[in-house]
């Protein structure tokens, strides 16, 4: 099954009014976090699949499959990184608590290094005739990229956290 896509483009609806208090932006954000882990989680069984099958029996989804879940993954983890960016998480953290500007900036600039990340991983699978060894490479480059955003996640939900206890008045 696959993951609802993450909603980060485009204007809040006229509806509702976009709150960006700290509580409803920790919860935001820890929603996006799962989205996008359910998308690695989802990349790296397909991976994981695809090399369990010697490669002349490998069925042709398989490697469909793969290829579609990590292209997923390249579409919208840099979605996500934008809207935390722009219109989310580390921007309103921002509105709450500036002096937490350093670490802020520090993350965003992470998100540079896991988009060129992204990007070579969605590169790889789609060179057509991708070979067991190849398949081998991504599923290593996969668990690095699920351990150093794993940290990364944290020590933004950490930053939310702190932003949250800011705008409590528990910082004083």
């Amino acid at each position: 099954m696959t993951p609802a896509p993450l909603r980060t483009t485009g204007p809040p609806t006229p509806h509702r009014r976009r709150d960006t208090t700290a509580p409803v932006l920790r919860s935001t954000i820890e929603r996006q976090h799962s989205v996008i882990f359910r998308l690695l989680i989802q990349a790296q069984e397909q991976v994981a699949a695809l090399l369990e099958c010697p490669e002349d029996e490998r069925e042709p989804d398989s490697q469909r499959a793969a290829t579609e879940a990590i292209e997923q993954l390249g579409s919208e983890l840099p979605a996500h990184f934008h809207w935390e960016e722009t219109r989310g998480a580390l921007s309103d953290a921002l509105e709450h608590a500036p002096q937490l500007d350093r670490r802020a900036q520090l993350l965003m600039a992470q998100h540079d290094e896991f988009r060129v990340r992204v990007r070579h991983l969605v590169t790889i699978v789609q060179v057509a005739g991708s070979t067991r060894s190849r398949w081998f490479a991504v599923r290593g480059l996969l668990d690095e990229l699920a351990r150093d955003l794993s940290i990364h996640e944290r020590w933004e939900n950490r930053l939310i956290a702190d932003a949250l206890v800011n705008d409590l008045g528990g910082g004083d």
